[in-house]
């Protein structure tokens, strides 16, 4: 759930509202004020077309969804 604005991505993760810097293939500044949190990602996106990098973007979401959120939340 994404949208733009203010030079940032605005959208919603775990449910939280969530601003988001987007790099290619993966990088990623991540801040959900609401529960204090800041998440930064490196990946490693050289020679990636723009599919693979797209491919490789979302596995880092669902990376951050699935794994570091449930942690925090549980």
């Amino acid at each position: 759930d994404m949208g733009y604005g203010y030079l940032w991505w605005l959208g919603t993760i775990s449910g939280y509202p969530a601003f988001i810097a987007i790099g290619h293939g993966g990088q990623f500044i991540i801040s959900i004020p609401e529960i204090q949190m800041i998440i930064s990602t490196v990946s490693q996106s050289y020679n990636l077309n723009w599919e693979q990098a797209d491919e490789q973007e979302r596995a880092v979401l669902h990376l951050i969804d699935d794994y570091i959120m449930t942690a925090v939340l549980n």
